[in-house]
């Protein structure tokens, strides 16, 4: 019995050493900081930051929750010359483990008391990227807002809750916290198909305005 416990007690003893050891201690987002507020230009080609949006983009409630999850929020409201607009959010965690969960766009939008509608995952192609999107169409009221987002982890992009972990999880084998982000843009319209090229114009300028450096950590690589 003494032999069993003895081995029992190494066997445990060894596990506790090799989880010590596997424990992410990099944090990406101290050694590859960014700054969204800085990183993205007022002016995108044909597009320029409207000093004074008349789009409002999400309620004070879920914008105090949201800012207690992130520790940076970029929301903008993006005009063309011809008049249309474009919204920007984009919510950045500096650490996705599972202290951090992203806050999609369909939970925040349903809190708001949107109905969500018309879900697919489509392609993207944003200059040398093949971009894995999300799009869907949230409805209240009068207002119908055809959304294109999605969700980094370090520099891999995912949709889904099973993408992200699997990526948690290939980043913390290189003991790594990775930081991530939702990023999003949306527009007001009925018209869903216009709406989304405009979006897809919109992204293409950006990729465009943004250092190649950088581009990673938008679009994924």
């Amino acid at each position: 019995m003494n032999l069993r416990g003895l081995l029992a007690g190494m066997v445990m003893l060894a596990s506790a050493f090799a989880a010590l050891a596997m424990k992410p201690t990099q944090y990406m987002a101290k050694q590859h900081p960014i700054d969204l507020q800085a990183l993205i230009p007022e002016h995108l080609g044909d597009w320029a930051i409207e000093k004074a949006p008349t789009i409002a983009q999400i309620n004070p409630e879920i914008q105090e929750k949201i800012n207690r999850i992130y520790s940076q929020l970029v929301q903008r409201t993006y005009v063309n010359k011809t008049g249309q607009r474009i919204m920007l959010s984009i919510a950045y965690g500096g650490d996705q483990s599972d202290a951090l969960r992203v806050h999609r766009p369909e939970v925040c939008y349903g809190a708001q008391g949107f109905s969500i509608g018309q879900q697919s995952m489509d392609h993207l192609k944003i200059g040398q990227t093949n971009l894995p999107v999300k799009r869907m169409i949230a409805v209240m009221g009068e207002r119908v807002e055809p959304i294109t987002y999605w969700m980094t982890v370090g520099e891999k992009v995912a949709l889904t809750g099973w993408q992200h972990k699997m990526m948690q999880l290939s980043y913390g084998a290189n003991r790594v916290v990775p930081d991530g982000m939702v990023f999003r843009v949306s527009a007001i319209g009925r018209d869903a198909e216009a709406s989304f090229k405009y979006q897809e114009d919109f992204l293409s300028q950006l990729y465009t305005s943004l250092p190649s450096v950088s581009r990673s950590r938008i679009f994924g690589s």
